[in-house]
């Protein structure tokens, strides 16, 4: 603590004020060195280090800043207790303790009253109280004017357990120069001296003592680092001792370093300093530094410690790796060879094995599962069936003392194919001259290459290599032949030979016609064959039925193959469709040759016989209408209604009661049906059945029914009375 008063005080307070000039000086001329350091690299300042305090820095804690220090300072002229900031206290603080100032004298007439002296400073650094109670000592009361009066000592100013004595008052002193002037403290009006007497009205009392807080702000300490330690996680514990600073300490930082290792750093608030990452198998050192806006200068060097861990890979071209190719094969099995990669281990721990799983990624997307074979787990994979279409690759882990490293895998291996097999090779053989041909040729087995060959196509018409389409414009009439082979690792395939025809058209005389079923054609249908300008001569035509009614069925009759004659044409004379009525597509194609279809709309033919529709229902009386009459139609060959028929159709009883007799026996068709309304049998009996016939036409003979007898009374009579019987 220093203390001073009277003409010390004066002297002081000058000294004080020229050394906080010249601090000021001293900490430009750092601030531009380090700056001009950080830009030539010859001193490696960090940026924040330059950083400026400011005003921010004080007033969060409700004090003044003052840029001579820097420094934050906090005056109290009355009586108070102090909460000293938490970050002031722990830094330590200067408390300046200023006793109040002496009172000026009163002089005698013609003399000048001497001015008061200063308060006592007292000057306490590094206080770390959280609580300081405050007495300011008053200011001494000025002398009487013309009394030659003293004036009165100032009161002592008391801060925690210290304190500052009250200036002197003054007194009639004509060599104290300038008389009148009371002393000052250094420390603007706090603890001044009175005024002394020239005039009785310049006499005052001194002014109140006072008590500064003040606590400079700098860059915290160097921290105190402790035993460093490291873990297989490749982590570095740092442990430190925290510093006080003010500002206060914000972040401590860690950083560590070796011979042929990556420099890592950590932050924390408090210790310990985790830092991750650190080169598994190097020694390490480290320091500690703190910050509260700028930078402390680092600790010491730590111990030296050794990073333990497992195996560790680089990636990249020190990745595992397999050969071989990636293809299912029948006859050979197709064996996939891998390879551990490059591996590092810390010196001196040896790898001591590895260990492999083979993955598999279905259809080369998504996410990755172990492959299906039974080697997964073994350095080589055999590649199986349930590999195809998927992708593969290798995955290894290394194992030293400390422990197994994490699996990497190698680069993944193209989708696994088979021998291909053709599933799409049957490309039309005719198209039209300059118009686009295409087809897909599709074959199994993954990654297919298309090609052509043995072909001798025209320049136009190309294969896709990857999609296996077969498409271009043929400006070229002719006929063509190709073979298309398909590619894979796992082997090739090729088509049988392939004809293209160019040009080659089929022309049929109509495109549809009307007939009769079992009739010969009205019509002879004709088909001509040529390419460009030139006849097809000597082709066989083959005309077939490619599409009937639903449900319906066909014969055909005549003659149904032909030969084209000099001028391309076949002609079919006799032609004879006997079937179902409905629309029917007759196709006449010959090898090598467009076909040409012909639609026949065949109707019903001749009429050739009867046909029961619905059949008769007895179950009734003998005598009344049956339940159900029956309805005949009459119908062609193939069983079609003929809708022009008005054949008479007359019924007879086949089988039942000898003596019976049938009613409504007759009907006439209207288009092609009958109905036998009101047929009666007047006979009961069972298992009847009627036969339908007509002039010309095949007889019919219905189901078989039942007609019931009448019910009919008998009553006798004899001596005493009678009886009646009735029949059901």
């Amino acid at each position: 603590m220093g203390t001073y008063g009277g003409y010390g005080a004066r002297a002081e307070a000058r000294r004080n004020s020229a050394a906080r000039k010249w601090h000021a000086i001293v900490v430009l001329v750092a601030l531009l060195f380090a700056v001009t350091a950080v830009g030539t690299g010859v001193f490696p300042v960090d940026v924040e280090q330059a950083r400026a305090y400011s005003s921010s820095d004080c007033s969060s804690i409700g004090w003044s800043y003052d840029s001579s220090g820097p420094k934050c300072v906090r005056t109290y002229t009355s009586n108070t207790t102090v909460s000293v900031p938490t970050a002031v206290r722990q830094k330590g603080y200067t408390l300046i303790v200023i006793g109040g100032g002496g009172g000026g004298a009163g002089g005698l007439t013609g003399t000048y009253g001497q001015g008061g002296r200063a308060g006592q400073v007292s000057i306490i650094n590094n206080v770390s109280a959280s609580s300081v109670s405050i007495t300011i000592g008053s200011g001494g009361a000025g002398g009487a004017c013309g009394a030659d009066q003293a004036g009165f000592s100032g009161g002592t100013t008391y801060a925690g357990g210290y304190s500052a004595s009250g200036g002197a008052g003054g007194y009639t002193d004509t060599g104290w120069f300038p008389a009148r002037v009371g002393q000052s403290t250094g420390y603007g009006t706090i603890g001044k001296g009175g005024t002394g007497k020239d005039y009785c009205y310049d006499i005052t009392d001194g002014n109140p003592g006072g008590v500064i807080f003040e606590v400079t702000m700098a860059a915290p300490s160097s921290p105190t680092i402790g035993t460093i330690s490291a873990d297989a996680t490749l982590n570095i514990t740092v442990p430190f001792t925290a510093v006080n600073a003010f500002p206060a300490v914000t972040s401590y930082e860690a950083s560590c370093s070796g011979t042929g290792a990556t420099t890592v750093t950590g932050t924390a608030t408090s210790t310990p300093i985790t830092v991750a990452n650190a080169t598994p198998g190097k020694n390490y050192t480290c320091t500690v530094r703190a910050t509260n806006g700028s930078w402390s200068s680092a600790s010491t060097a730590s111990n030296s410690i050794l990073v333990p861990g497992a195996p560790w890979n680089n990636g990249g071209a020190d990745l595992p790796s397999f050969t071989g190719t990636a293809a299912y094969k029948t006859d050979v099995a197709e064996v996939l060879t891998g390879s551990d990669g490059n591996w590092n281990t810390p010196s001196g721990y040896a790898i001591s094995g590895y260990t492999y799983l083979w993955q598999t990624q279905t259809g080369c997307a998504g996410g990755w599962s172990d492959a299906p074979g039974g080697t997964k787990a073994s350095k080589d994979y055999t590649v199986v069936a349930a590999d195809l279409g998927n992708c593969l690759r290798l995955t290894v882990a290394a194992t030293n003392f400390f422990g197994t490293s994490s699996a990497v895998a190698s680069t993944t291996s193209l989708k696994v194919t088979a021998r291909p097999v053709f599933t799409a090779e049957s490309p039309v053989e005719n198209t039209p001259l300059s118009q686009l041909f295409s087809y897909t040729f599709v074959a199994t087995g993954n990654l297919i290459t298309y090609s052509l060959v043995d072909s001798n196509l025209p320049g136009t018409i190309t294969i896709n290599a990857s999609t296996g389409v077969l498409s271009g414009t043929p400006t070229v009439a002719g006929s063509y032949s190709y073979s298309v082979r398909a590619t894979n690792s796992a082997g090739v395939v090729t088509t049988t030979s392939k004809t293209l025809h160019v040009g080659r058209t089929a022309t049929l005389s109509t495109a549809s016609t009307t007939q009769a079923s079992g009739a010969q054609f009205s019509i002879s249908p004709t088909v001509t064959l040529a390419t460009g300008a030139t006849p097809g001569t000597s082709v066989s035509v083959t005309a077939s039925v490619v599409a009937n009614p639903s449900g319906g069925s066909h014969t055909v009759g005549g003659t149904w193959t032909q030969s084209t004659n000099g001028s391309g044409v076949a002609s079919f004379d006799d032609l004879v469709l006997t079937g179902t009525a409905g629309s029917y597509t007759i196709r006449f194609s010959a090898s090598g040759w467009p076909s040409a279809d012909l639609t026949v709309t065949l109707g019903a033919g001749a009429a050739a016989a009867l046909a029961v529709t619905t059949q008769p229902v007895g179950g009734v009386l003998a005598g009344t209408t049956l339940g159900t009459v029956p309805v005949v139609r009459v119908i062609d060959s193939a069983g079609n209604t003929v809708t022009s028929s008005t054949a008479t159709i007359t019924a007879a009883i086949a089988s039942g009661s000898v003596n019976a007799t049938l009613s409504a026996a007759s009907a006439t068709a209207s288009s092609g049906v009958a109905t036998f309304n009101g047929m009666k049998v007047n006979l009961a009996g069972g298992n009847y059945t009627v036969t339908f016939s007509a002039t010309g036409l095949t007889p019919v003979t219905s189901n078989t029914f039942t007609i019931n007898r009448t019910s009919q009374t008998i009553t006798f009579s004899y001596t005493g009375g009678s009886k009646t019987f009735t029949s059901a």
